[in-house]
Formats: structure tokens, sequence, C-alpha cells
């Protein structure tokens, strides 16, 4: 699935990083001390620096999108620990602790639930259930991680519904009176939560 990804910005980013390895701010300093860049070599070298780090900053979160996104959904159907194949939803069914690593930092009065998206064809249908007085979110990221939308009580209440979620540009039909949401990449993250209080609310939960 790397492949997807290796176009032409994809690999000059992954250049530019090597190069930011040998650029780094001690390193830089120290070759800075040996070498005394002037005049033109000097604006050449700060250029180069430069560019190096927004090429770094630009691509970087595409590149690990993808490695999770090959990750995570290497899976023949969905299991209990938030893996699935793309454009099915991969449930936890637990509450996380210290021995999971899926997520950096994971709450542990938090159910997740993920899914990927593969909107290059035709847009995915997303049907929310009514949730009352429990704390929720949808939070939808495209490969540069930019918000796509986020659903939850804060933007739909409690009352769910029909979401549309579409890559921007596409022409088709569309369903009538639902809420759409595009995205400037084909592939989506959709990162569910979903708030439980104790172990006996965790069971009703799932």
């Amino acid at each position: 699935m790397i492949n997807r990804l290796l176009n032409k910005t994809s690999i000059a980013t992954l250049l530019a990083s090597v190069s930011m390895l040998a650029t780094t701010p001690a390193l830089a300093a120290e070759e800075q001390a040996t070498v005394n860049y002037t005049g033109r070599d000097k604006v050449e070298y700060d250029y180069a620096y430069a560019l190096g780090v927004q090429a770094t900053v630009y691509g970087w979160a595409p590149v690990m999108m993808d490695v999770a996104l090959e990750l995570q959904t290497s899976v023949d159907a969905p299991m209990d620990n938030g893996q699935a194949p793309v454009n099915q939803i991969g449930p936890i069914t637990r509450l996380w602790d210290h021995r999971d690593r899926s997520y950096t930092t994971p709450n542990n009065d938090t159910l997740y639930l993920q899914a990927w998206a593969d909107l290059e064809d035709e847009p995915l249908v997303l049907f929310v259930p009514e949730i009352k007085d429990r704390y929720w979110i949808e939070q939808i990221v495209d490969m540069y991680t930019e918000s796509v939308v986020d659903l939850g009580n804060a933007t739909v209440g409690d009352q769910g519904g029909y979401f549309v979620l579409a890559k921007r540009g596409y022409e088709g039909e569309l369903p009538e009176g639902v809420e759409v949401h595009y995205s400037n990449t084909r592939y989506i993250w959709l990162a569910g939560r979903l708030g439980v209080e104790n172990a006996q609310d965790e069971e009703k939960s799932t």
C-alpha cells in the first residue's frame, strides 16, 4: 500500500527527510563551524535547509498515515482491537490500558472504534444511531490529518443520522437531504470515541 503515496511529493519528502538527518541544528552548527559559508554558498545552504524542513513538515503526515492505514486494515474481517478491512468499522470492545499501543495515549474511560475509508470510486454513507446521555464523537480526517468533519454531541447532538463522505470533486449522484462532507484525499480515517463511566457502564455500551 505504500506505493500509493510514492508520487513526486512523497519522494521529495523522503529525500528531504534523509537530508534533514544530515542537517539537524546540532550537526548544522558543527558543520558551519568548520565550513564558513559566505555569499552564494550561504544563500544556497540556507535555502536547501529551509526547503527540507518545509517538505518534511508537509509530507510527514500522509506518509505516516499510509503506514497506519496498511497496518490497521491488514485483516480479512473486523477485529475487536480496532483493525478492519477498508470501508469497514473495527470496534474496540474493551477499555484500553498501558498494554495497548494503537493510540499513543488512550483514555481509560473511552471505548474506541475506527475505520479507514476509500472514497475514490464512490462516496461512503455513514449512519450514526441515536446516542443519549453519553459523550461521543466521530472524528474524520484526511491523509494530511486535516479535519473533514467532527460528528459528535457538540455538532450533531444525540439524534444521530445519516452523513455522506465524498472525495472533493465527486460529480455523481448524492442522496437528497443528507449532509455531505468532502475530503481532499482519497483515503480518510474515522476515529470514533464513546465515553463510559465504569465497568458496568462499559458492558452496556458494547
